[in-house]
């Protein structure tokens, strides 16, 4: 089967993961007919984005007991590591295999939520897969994670202050409590919304010092949108090596925000912004 058939497959396998409800295995056959047409073990789609996000799905569906629905599921690090035992079960090219098992790896692992159950999701992990660089970013993203965790001192990375010098990030800190947000100088619309949003934290928590880190190096187009906005320049940062400095601090979301306590040790490496009860997370 050309591999053009993967988008719509993928589409397919979407829809019965996301429905819900119970098909009995009538329905389920006439719905399911396509998959006969169909490889799970074509190594030459290894890299093929369609191809894979058409075998996750299916894997995720068949992991998934009809009665549950996906999106409660997919937090849960033991669905995670049925994901992953499925997955040994049913595809048995290697190259295929390891990059179907790094997709869940980094699924489970950017689950902040779930880091105290990493350890038992990574020795399944360890077992599936035999690509030793993949072995090594998964191992090293959990290692990072751990470190912005509760009670540690925030990694030290290079930031770009508001004259343009390079300075190391432990040097920002004023003995406040802090708060550390993210912005896009390509995503205006959505700084727009966090300035909205700090004004309204700030009413109620007026004790914390708010740093606001352009994940680009600052430029005079940027200098001048703090002008504009009356943001404070000593509370202005840029990060001066975003691929590094996300690595160290995790930054995977512009909605990331973290919170460090007067003694600028981490309250929470990997809170947002915008959740609900982040208020209720500033003293």
């Amino acid at each position: 089967m050309g591999s053009y058939v993967y988008p719509y497959a993928k589409i397919r396998e979407r829809y019965a993961l996301l429905r819900g409800t119970f098909w009995d295995s009538l329905k389920d056959s006439m719905y399911f007919g396509y998959r006969k047409f169909l490889n799970f073990n074509d190594s030459d789609l290894a890299y093929f984005d369609p191809y894979i996000n058409y075998v996750l799905n299916y894997l995720n569906e068949i992991s998934l007991d009809s009665s549950n629905f996906y999106f409660a599921n997919k937090q849960l690090t033991n669905f995670n590591i049925k994901r992953l035992q499925i997955l040994d079960k049913k595809i048995d090219r290697i190259q295929l295999k390891n990059n179907l098992a790094r997709a869940i790896a980094y699924e489970e692992i950017l689950n902040f939520t779930n880091h105290a159950k990493h350890e038992s999701f990574l020795q399944y992990y360890f077992a599936v897969n035999t690509n030793t660089n993949f072995l090594a970013e998964v191992i090293n993203l959990h290692n990072d994670i751990a470190k912005m965790g509760k009670g540690y001192f925030l990694p030290i990375i290079k930031l770009q202050n508001y004259s343009l010098e390079t300075i190391e990030s432990n040097l920002i800190f004023d003995g406040r409590p802090t708060v550390i947000y993210f912005w896009s100088q390509t995503q205006m619309n959505h700084y727009r919304e966090t300035l909205r949003r700090l004004e309204m934290i700030k009413l109620e928590k007026p004790k914390y010092r708010y740093i606001g880190i352009s994940i680009q190096p600052l430029n005079n187009l940027a200098i001048q949108v703090h002008e504009i906005m009356g943001n404070d320049p000593n509370n202005q940062f840029a990060i001066a090596n975003f691929e590094v400095a996300s690595k160290k601090w995790i930054i995977t979301l512009l909605n990331k925000a973290i919170i460090l306590n007067s003694n600028g040790k981490i309250v929470n490496g990997f809170g947002n912004l915008f959740d609900n009860n982040f208020i209720d997370q500033l003293n």
